[in-house]
């Protein structure tokens, strides 16, 4: 038997939907596409951190545009994560791609008092 044995949680290396991620997250129009996505990001950061000051009144574009870049970069980790799996993690590239694309936009995120204190009335 492959997989881990979870019961009816059960994870088998293979089925349906493990080699259409595969094939998705091998694909050079993805790889392209989340590279596209990456620079994008920077530069996004890059204004941001020009434009927007701490004591400025929260503007609901920064705040969608995190989200979105963020979600961006969970879904990005997820897809790859299940084809990958543990494996994930033992490759540099992918290690340096979570903590800078994910866990950096997350937590860049979740710390501006200004955007997690602000209410539906401040936009």
């Amino acid at each position: 038997m492959t997989g881990w044995s979870l019961g009816p949680l059960a994870f088998k290396d293979e089925g349906p939907l493990i080699p259409a991620v595969r094939t998705l997250v091998n694909s050079t129009a993805f790889n392209a596409s989340m590279m596209c996505v990456i620079i994008g990001y920077s530069i996004w950061w890059g204004i941001e951190e020009r434009l927007r000051k701490e004591t400025d009144k929260p503007e609901v574009h920064w705040l969608i545009a995190d989200v979105a870049f963020t979600f961006i970069f969970l879904l990005e980790f997820v897809l790859r994560f299940l084809d990958l799996r543990c494996r994930y993690f033992s490759q540099k590239w992918y290690v340096f791609d979570f903590f800078y694309c994910d866990y950096l936009s997350f937590q860049r995120h979740c710390e501006r008092p200004a955007v997690r204190s602000a209410s539906i009335r401040d936009f």
